[in-house]
């Protein structure tokens, strides 16, 4: 967001481009629900059906949750928020970036690089290329406007990660992150179970550069109790990556299980949650805790950057909402 007020302060088209950008932050903020949360040993992304009141919005962002929950690739999913149309763009360029490294390199892309490349997406949409070159407002090459939807981008390459990508075209990792409606309650309530959880199991919170400690049981309960928890009775889904199970070499040549670099052995694996997997999960955080933590205290407060891995986002800064 900073780079889009700096171009448009430089360019002159401050109000209008700037205007644009908060619209397409806001039609992605009415889109249905979505939750992500990285592990030691893969991820969750569970979404919600959308709730938004208004015309014809219905038809405008995905209806079941089961659509708003995508693979990108062996390794990558990607839960979008927001209007149709614009979500299929950028998983198109996901799709895109993600078969042309494999193509060119031989190997899966990176889920920063994947993250890189939607950004890039979203800087084309949002007229970023077209004000640095100079384009006029009548000029065939400036995109009539910015992408109004929201990525939350998981999987796993050396570890797992969480990324998030708005209209603001600023790719930022996240230990969890919510998008959608109620998303600022959702990352409130994360921030509190996960606090919550390295208490019950006597670690210390994760800094910067850890791995976070908690199993990928562990975050599918808490990804799915919060989404269960805000959502009510909407249609609801997930989707886990896991790493690639270790699987015994051998010195004979084999078609079938051959790494090629995008499926074989060593890929991870994207798989939906069922049901009743899902059920389970919500059931097994009630177990935990009878009542969510800290809910009195955390209710009123917002808690911004806490489980922000960008760079410079060590700080912890608490805002009250109201």
């Amino acid at each position: 967001m900073r780079l889009l007020l700096l171009i448009a302060l430089v360019t002159g088209d401050a109000p209008k481009r700037l205007q644009q950008t908060t619209y397409a932050l806001k039609a992605a903020a009415r889109g249905g629900l979505v939750i992500g949360v990285e592990a030691r040993d893969g991820c969750i992304l569970c979404a919600a059906s959308s709730e938004a009141k208004g015309p014809s919005w219905a038809s405008l962002d995905k209806g079941a949750a089961a659509e708003k929950i995508l693979k990108i690739a062996p390794h990558a999913a990607v839960g979008v928020c927001g209007l149709d149309g614009d979500c299929r763009s950028g998983v198109k360029a996901l799709r895109n970036a993600a078969v042309a490294h494999w193509l060119e390199f031989g190997d899966r892309l990176t889920l920063a690089g994947l993250a890189d490349a939607l950004a890039d997406e979203c800087s084309k949409h949002a007229g970023l290329d077209a004000l640095l070159s100079g384009a006029d407002d009548d000029d065939d090459e400036r995109p009539a406007r910015p992408l109004g939807a929201a990525f939350l981008l998981i999987g796993v390459d050396d570890a797992s990660s969480v990324w998030l990508v708005d209209a603001a075209a600023s790719p930022r990792r996240w230990r969890a992150k919510a998008i959608g409606q109620s998303s600022n309650e959702a990352n409130v309530r994360l921030e509190a179970e996960l606090r919550a959880l390295c208490e019950r199991r006597g670690v210390d919170f994760p800094s910067l550069n850890d791995r976070a400690p908690w199993s990928l049981d562990d975050a599918t309960a808490i990804a799915c109790g919060v989404l269960d928890a805000l959502c009510g009775e909407a249609d609801v889904a997930a989707t886990v990556v896991r790493p690639a199970a270790a699987v015994e070499a051998s010195t004979e040549y084999d078609a079938f299980a051959h790494d090629d670099g995008w499926e074989g052995p060593s890929a991870p694996v994207v798989s939906a949650l069922p049901d009743d997997e899902f059920r389970a999960a919500v059931n097994n955080l009630a177990a935990q805790r009878p009542t969510p933590p800290g809910d009195a205290d955390t209710t009123p407060i917002v808690v911004r950057q806490a489980l922000d891995l960008s760079e410079g986002s060590v700080s912890y800064e608490v805002i009250h909402s109201n």
